[in-house]
């Protein structure tokens, strides 16, 4: 037999049919394959701390910043797009050595894994976080962190303390908003240090310095935002443990909404930013007062429905007493007429005699039967009319001391109760509060508001 030659093999081969392997053979896309590893690297990896040296970087005409994160022997493409550039407190070059917190993914169409970054720090960090971790943990262990422990925020605060430095922008913010939303309020600042050598210990006096001294309802304890070495004098123990042990609440308004500190979680509150924490701390005067009308509704809604349950029970046991009386009327009738029925048989003087003597038991049993009625359902009524009385004295005098309570705290909070206790107001001829120098001139005519009269005056000096 020949053998068949190479070109007759290969025809061979190719007229066969498929065998059931390659039948059976699950083929993927590009797209499928890319889209399963992104996946993979997502779910498996997800957000992490990576640290290396930026090379490669460019700018693109969106804003976003895309380079190159290598060690000594690799390197993997990196992506800070512009909505994580707002707190960058580093400016990112090539040459410097960075740590990056992001999450690990693929870009699908050319199948690149990369590093979406989310916050870039310069390195030699990393013992912070250590310490950072280190310290979070035995203090969670410690029940530091319990909610248990935490303290409602009082509803309307008559005197805010607050600790931070008085050069920073979280205190002008705070003032702000707080005389935004009530401008009554009596607001204690403890100045201190928030940044570098002994901030920490300047916390801390502050916070004792306004439980022991200023008479506060709350305390807002913070700064704004910065690198983690910034921050770290809110991360010490001596911190968190003053906070612990403070008599009253306390706000931790530490940096941006992304920032975390030891003292954002022993806290009572915590704020994501300074401003938060005064929007946390001070309800509009206005929500007070629309608050105040609602409860007047609904006691003048509770007292009606008191006195109309109360007089609705009256009418049901006086439309009781009146069913009852005809009831026995009917068959008193019926009885008498029964009696007169029998007494057609007899003589008329004996039926006259009898008729008598029936009627009279007739009506001396009905005169019985009405009367208990009639007593009865009148001590119903004797009985029902206190209880009315005392639950519509007792529901006013709920509602009167309630806002007998509003009102106290309201007149304390009144510009006239701060005249009282010695201050007063300076204002302009039209009637403007003086608030800076800046408002007035020499010549100016001045109106001073104290507590039991006014004065007016000229500007001599400024």
């Amino acid at each position: 037999m020949k053998k068949a030659s190479g070109e007759e093999s290969q025809l061979c081969s190719l007229s066969k049919k498929p065998t059931r392997s390659a039948l059976d053979r699950k083929v993927h896309r590009v797209s499928d394959l890319n889209r399963k590893a992104k996946t993979i690297l997502e779910d498996e990896i997800g957000s992490i701390w990576v640290e290396g040296e930026i090379s490669s970087l460019r700018k693109s005409p969106q804003g976003h910043v895309y380079f190159a994160l290598k060690d000594d022997r690799a390197e993997i493409p990196a992506t800070l797009f512009k909505g994580h550039q707002k707190n960058q407190e580093i400016e990112l070059r090539d040459g410097i050595q960075v740590q990056i917190y992001g999450e690990v993914s693929l870009y699908e169409v050319r199948g690149r894994y990369q590093l979406l970054c989310k916050k870039v720090e310069q390195a030699g960090l990393g013992s912070l976080h250590e310490a950072f971790e280190k310290l979070k943990e035995r203090l969670k262990n410690e029940g530091f962190f319990d909610e248990t422990r935490k303290r409602p925020l009082p509803l309307l605060p008559q005197r805010i303390g607050i600790v931070t430095s008085l050069t920073g922008a979280a205190i002008r913010d705070i003032l702000q908003i707080i005389n935004r939303r009530f401008p009554n309020i009596h607001i204690v600042i403890a100045p201190t240090r928030v940044q570098g050598d002994g901030a920490a210990q300047s916390i801390v006096h502050g916070i004792e310095w306004l439980n022991r001294h200023a008479d506060i309802d709350v305390i807002i304890v913070g700064r704004g935002g910065g690198s983690l070495e910034d921050l770290w004098a809110f991360n010490e123990e001596m911190v968190a443990r003053a906070i612990t042990t403070s008599v009253v609440p306390v706000i931790s308004a530490v940096g941006h909404e992304i920032d975390f500190t030891i003292s954002d979680f022993v806290a009572d509150k915590r704020a994501p930013t300074p401003s938060a924490a005064a929007e946390l701390v001070v309800m509009r005067k206005q929500d007070f007062e629309d608050k105040i009308d609602q409860l007047k509704m609904r006691f003048t809604k509770g007292l009606q429905s008191a006195f109309y349950k109360k007089q609705q029970q009256l009418d049901e046991s006086s439309q009781r007493v009146i069913r009852l009386m005809e009831k026995h009327v009917r068959m008193t009738t019926q009885t008498i007429h029964q009696i007169e029925y029998r007494l057609q048989g007899q003589s008329p003087q004996a039926r006259l005699r009898l008729h008598g003597q029936r009627i009279e038991r007739a009506r001396s049993h009905l005169t019985r039967i009405a009367q208990g009625q009639i007593q009865k359902h009148f001590i119903n009524i004797q009985k029902l009319t206190p209880a009315l009385i005392h639950a519509g004295k007792n529901l006013l005098n709920e509602r009167i001391q309630e806002l007998a309570k509003r009102r106290t705290q309201l007149q304390a909070l009144s510009p006239l109760s701060v005249l009282e206790r010695g201050f007063s107001i300076t204002t302009t001829s039209d009637d403007n509060i003086v608030r800076s120098r800046d408002q007035i001139k020499k010549g100016d005519t001045l109106k001073t508001i104290l507590a039991d009269g006014k004065i007016t005056s000229e500007v001599k000096s400024i």
